[in-house]
């Protein structure tokens, strides 16, 4: 064969294998919808350890015996949903709060990344945040997670957080690592 022909060749192959990789641009986004009704791991110091089904943004557990009890549960507060690139890929990602009440006074809630794995979410770590913690803002800025919370005072009640804290995160493998010490806010 001429060398002219193997470019040709050459340039048809390339451009094949081209049209076939997906982009960024046609990978569908993640919604609310698809987060509400997601596989979720709630963090590893959480009570209940296994992934668990949303439906319709939650989950109840059975109780002792075995009835689905709606006095423990975890849920997503679709207000506090961030959406942005995590891996750095040119995909926008997700972040959720969850929040798992076990029928008793305690109110835990979790960070939660869940990776747009071709249009589906996929929960890749979780990080507790603390019980009876309050989040006001989370966002997504160049694959960092930022947080405007209320944490616990050294005098505070368990139902009233008063110490303002901002904490950044980055996925590291299948974990969250906090990258700032206490910032306050």
């Amino acid at each position: 064969m001429t060398k002219l022909r193997l470019l040709f060749i050459s340039v048809q192959i390339c451009c094949f294998l081209l049209s076939y990789s997906q982009k960024p641009d046609s990978i569908p986004k993640l919604t609310i919808k698809q987060l509400m009704n997601a596989i979720y791991q709630p963090s590893l110091d959480s009570e209940f350890d296994s992934n668990l089904m949303l439906k319709n943004g939650i989950h109840y557990y059975p109780n002792e015996n075995g009835v689905i009890d709606s006095a423990s549960y975890t849920e997503i507060d679709d207000r506090m949903v961030a959406f942005g690139d995590l891996n750095n890929d040119g995909i926008d990602d997700a972040v959720v709060i969850l929040g798992t009440d076990g029928g008793g006074t305690g109110y835990f809630m979790d960070l939660v990344t869940v990776y747009n794995r071709n249009g589906k979410p996929k929960c890749i770590a979780s990080k507790s945040l603390g019980d009876r913690v309050v989040v006001k803002n989370i966002k997504i800025n160049n694959g960092v997670i930022e947080l405007k919370m209320l944490t616990h005072a050294e005098k505070d009640g368990q139902c009233c957080p008063s110490r303002k804290t901002a904490p950044k995160f980055i996925v590291k493998g299948k974990k969250l690592v906090e990258i700032t010490g206490v910032n306050f806010y």
